[in-house]
């Protein structure tokens, strides 16, 4: 992974000139660049009593999970734009991203100036992050989300 300083609006400018026009990228912006590319979700359980690593992590996570999404479930139609799909999960985890649910998602744009926008938003003391991945060159695995016949995933 390669890490670029970048100061001010003339510098991000720059460094969006340099990418090569048919290039494929997303960008992401952090307020915090000590997060990484963690999501929400995860970024508070350091700090957690007792400590995940104290108990099955997975079985605990997931309970979490479970529950903070059932309230939203119960709470969050109230908010949900009327064209919504709020019976479908993902859409119903969108919507909780919007309104600050801590989610497994990570919020990504084509346009570096609205991840700018989304670093510098929340003015913190720390260094913000923006994260540009390359799509086109990102090597994904050909069987991504498919499993063999009859292991549970319908192959069409």
């Amino acid at each position: 992974m390669k890490s670029e300083v970048i100061d001010g609006t003339e510098d991000l400018l720059t460094f969006i000139r340099r990418m090569p026009p048919e290039s494929f990228r997303c960008y992401r912006g952090q307020s915090d660049a000590s997060w990484g590319l963690v999501p929400s979700f995860y970024r508070g359980l350091p700090d957690f009593e007792p400590k995940p690593s104290d108990f099955d992590d997975g079985e605990w996570l997931g309970e979490l999970e479970r529950d903070i999404y059932r309230e939203f479930e119960l709470k969050g139609r109230l908010y949900a734009p009327k064209k919504w799909e709020f019976h479908n999960p993902w859409h119903r985890m969108i919507l909780a991203q919007h309104y600050g649910l801590p989610t497994r998602l990570l919020d990504w744009t084509k346009s570096p100036l609205v991840a700018a926008y989304f670093a510098v938003a929340t003015p913190e003391d720390r260094d913000c992050a923006i994260w540009c991945m390359d799509v086109a060159n990102m090597t994904v695995p050909q069987a991504l989300g498919r499993r063999e016949k009859n292991s549970g995933f319908r192959l069409e």
